[in-house]
């Protein structure tokens, strides 16, 4: 029998490179996967694929965006934490929403500098509003853990980009956690002893620097007095 030879299959064409795609043309496509995670979050809060997505669209939004600063990021992610406030306000306890309240947080961080900069000085403006719906949850008893874990998340963040002054308030809301989420109690200690042991090791140079200037004025809350679940 005669062999019959396969000719090899061409070679297949290399794979289009983000480079090749002019990021504004992606503008129009990115609005309208945006609306459509609209639609979907405002018919169910607790779309968790929604949020997910969402989370990997706006910063592509942003980066294609022809006049994209850090301050119109900052814009966005305050836009966007609007819309999470309605959620987490209809459903506390949902953690959807909360998963996408602690990412955007993150995503709007500014980029490092010495000193109070100005993006650090707006977003610490950002956190500082933050803190009063996620009190007000607190106070209500509704959400359980999650409003004061991200109540934590912004004291500590506050304490450490502006000075010492939020570090007792940051304590008492993992004293709180400690007893409504007690499967996790240990867990909130270790935050507890890090935390401390994070501030004895840098309180000399935070004394060196001169003490916290107040670029920011941030008031202290009152306590955190939250009527956790045993």
């Amino acid at each position: 029998e005669e062999e019959v030879t396969v000719p090899p299959s061409p070679p297949s064409p290399p794979p289009a490179q983000a480079d090749d795609v002019p990021p504004s043309s992606l503008l129009p496509i990115l609005d309208s996967e945006l609306a459509f995670t609209s639609s979907l979050i405002s018919q169910n809060f607790s779309n968790y694929s929604a949020y997910h997505y969402r989370s990997k669209l706006i910063p592509l939004r942003h980066a294609a965006s022809p006049d994209s600063t850090y301050y119109t990021l900052l814009s966005t992610v305050q836009s966007e934490l609007s819309l999470v406030q309605q959620a987490v306000f209809t459903d506390p306890a949902d953690q959807s929403s909360w998963w996408y309240h602690r990412h955007l947080l993150l995503l709007a961080a500014p980029p490092p500098s010495d000193g109070m900069s100005e993006p650090k000085k707006r977003y610490c403006e950002m956190l500082q509003s933050e803190t009063s719906p996620l009190r007000e949850l607190v106070e209500e008893d509704s959400g359980g853990k999650w409003p004061l874990s991200a109540l934590h998340f912004i004291l500590t963040a506050l304490d450490g980009m502006v000075g010492m002054g939020l570090a007792e308030d940051a304590g008492q809301v993992l004293d709180v956690l400690e007893v409504t989420d007690p499967d996790h109690g240990a867990r909130y200690r270790e935050m507890r002893r890090r935390a401390d042991a994070d501030r004895a090791a840098c309180l000399f140079c935070f004394q060196q620097r001169g003490g916290g200037d107040a670029f920011v004025e941030i008031k202290r809350g009152e306590p955190v007095e939250g009527k956790p679940k045993a």
